[in-house]
């Protein structure tokens, strides 16, 4: 492939959606320790109900910590005998659900309105680090595999991945996932390939988003690309909606919103922010992201309008 087709020289005109999107900064909150109410190496946040949950990877017993809108700690999951949390990384929420990826115990535990629904777990599931929900399902990255669970059976569905660089394979571990239910696609950050890849909730592989060269030749590429093409830096978080994919980058401690194909649109570093980690979304009708900062022990809110 020459350098003009992997530019993707051409490419189709901009949605509106995509024109017009927004990204700003609108508030960080969080101290960083292992006390109960402070935030060590927090790895994702999301909001239930008018509660900010966190998982923290830094904590002893690694609870995933619940705060009230005034930042206060309202109580933390976990703490019971059959619903135990050895070390919180991933973390997803739907409606009344809430699923706890245990990096420690190599398992998923789903709760409904604070008590515990299931368990997730099989085997090849090693060092869950990422879990999404939709439909039904929970998406489940361990190791280098991604598992697709039915919530009603806890049986696997579907499961793929594998360690490489190739499409469909992974590098240490995938750190984010999303799931836009609209297009059947399931987005996966592969961390230290510098890349995101995009499925079918089945697991054949689509296309890849970024990639190939290091993040400091890739950024340089790029602009010599029209439309520009995707560079990341060690991404970690991942959301999707409409038209647009966020992505939080570890390495470049921004937040980038880019179309479906990876053409790069906005993109956002909060003031002081170490390494990004986890991203989500909040707000009445989900106009804003929680973005964690695993370096610092913040939540940064991002507002899409």
């Amino acid at each position: 492939m020459g350098l003009l087709d992997a530019c993707g020289l051409g490419g189709a005109p901009l949605s509106a959606e995509a024109a017009g999107a927004s990204l700003s900064h609108v508030s960080s909150w969080g101290v960083a320790g292992e006390a109960d109410g402070h935030l060590q190496f927090p790895a994702q946040a999301v909001e239930v109900n008018d509660l900010t949950l966190v998982a923290c990877a830094g904590h002893a017993g690694a609870a995933v910590q619940a705060f009230r809108p005034d930042r206060s700690l309202s109580h933390k999951l976990g703490q019971k005998a059959d619903a135990e949390i050895a070390f919180a990384y991933g973390l997803a929420a739907d409606g009344a659900l809430v699923a706890v990826a245990d990096f420690g115990l190599h398992r998923v535990q789903v709760f409904r309105d604070g008590g515990l629904l299931c368990t997730l777990a099989c085997d090849g599931l090693v060092n869950p680090q990422a879990v999404a929900l939709a439909g039904g399902l929970a998406f489940v990255a361990g190791g280098q595999r991604i598992f697709a669970f039915e919530l009603a059976t806890q049986k696997v569905a579907a499961s793929w991945g594998g360690a490489g660089g190739a499409d469909g394979r992974f590098a240490h571990g995938i750190r984010g996932l999303a799931v836009h239910e609209s297009r059947d696609e399931v987005y996966a950050t592969d961390c230290e390939n510098h890349r995101v890849q995009v499925f079918t909730k089945a697991g054949r592989h689509l296309r890849t988003l970024g990639g190939g060269a290091g993040a400091a030749l890739g950024a340089a590429l790029s602009l010599l690309c029209a439309p520009p093409r995707a560079v990341f830096d060690r991404p970690w978080g991942v959301a999707v909606r409409g038209e647009l994919l966020y992505v939080a980058e570890h390495g470049a401690g921004r937040v980038q919103v880019l179309t479906l194909d990876g053409r790069p649109l906005r993109s956002l570093a909060p003031k002081g922010s170490g390494g990004l980690a986890g991203l989500a979304f909040a707000g009445e009708s989900g106009e804003l992201l929680l973005a964690t900062d695993f370096g610092k022990g913040r939540v940064h809110v991002l507002s899409t309008e």
